[in-house]
């Protein structure tokens, strides 16, 4: 029954058992073999072909073992890319067709009715799928998936 009770970090970077199974051994090893081979401070690439090239980790599991020993060790805040810049996301579902909710994103006349505070520009668009815009001075970018999706009204099927 023991081994059904987690740590707060177990819960939130995953079970053990997915690492080893994935990778031979567990985050606890992991994060000793790089720290042993002086890990801090050398470049992501550097840990990520070291990890794929001489223990055989597949791109995947290694991106996720760089972050999360990151994270553990204080080098890099959650949410912060290899690079330095941050990346968030957040997902809305909203009940109306998809071709009308990305029409409101990308005219520039129907985008301003609801976006009052700030200015997105547009840089390149997918009609219906997807957009990506400049925020105000170009300092930062927003991208916009869209996906229609089936959804239950009152237990009848819809879209």
């Amino acid at each position: 029954m023991d081994d059904l009770l987690f740590s707060n970090e177990e819960v939130v970077m995953g079970t053990i058992d997915a690492v080893r199974r994935a990778t031979g051994r567990d985050r606890a090893e992991w994060f000793a073999l790089l720290d042993a081979w002086g890990a801090p401070g050398r470049r992501y690439r550097e840990i990520a072909g070291w990890l794929m090239g001489e223990h055989d980790v597949s791109k995947w599991w290694a991106q996720k073992l760089i972050v999360e020993y990151e994270q553990a060790r204080g080098l890099r805040p959650a949410g912060v890319r290899p690079d330095g810049t941050f990346e968030v996301s957040a997902s809305k579902t909203v009940a109306v067709p998809v071709e009308r909710l990305f029409d409101a994103f990308v005219n520039a006349r129907q985008r301003e009715k609801w976006l009052t505070d700030g200015r997105m520009s547009l840089r390149t668009s997918r009609p219906g799928r997807s957009a990506r815009f400049d925020w105000e001075d170009g300092s930062t970018r927003v991208n916009r998936l869209h996906r229609q999706r089936a959804i239950e009204i009152d237990g009848r099927g819809g879209t």
